[in-house]
């Protein structure tokens, strides 16, 4: 079960350019990270992001880190509409923490000696 209210989840109930009623609704693109499935969840995300977040937080400070960090959320949901085609429901902050892998990995490319 999906837990947190129902109107921060991020569901497009027919196809995205054509969903007329929740298509203006452009919130839902960052308000899903708020919402998990569950307890295992919400701590597997906490732990990756204190995990890989905070040595890159201390390098690049915290308001470029939030500001990739939030990009790679709703980037993450425009994937998800586009391969999935938004008929099931997405949930949880997945699309940040890819984020944060990916900046890792750039990190390590970037400054290998």
């Amino acid at each position: 079960p999906v837990s947190g209210p129902e109107w921060s989840w991020l569901r497009i109930v027919n196809d995205f350019p054509h969903c007329e009623n929740l298509k203006a609704e452009v919130w839902r693109l960052a308000s899903y990270q708020f919402v998990h499935n569950g307890l295992v969840h919400i701590c597997f995300n906490m732990c990756m992001q204190l995990l890989f977040g905070i040595p890159l937080n201390m390098v690049h400070g915290s308001l470029r880190f939030g500001f990739i960090y939030e990009v790679g959320v709703v980037f993450g949901a425009l994937t998800f509409i586009t391969v999935d085609g938004g008929f099931n429901t997405v949930v949880g902050c997945s699309g940040g923490v890819y984020c944060i892998f990916g900046m890792h990995l750039a990190e390590i490319c970037v400054n290998w000696s």
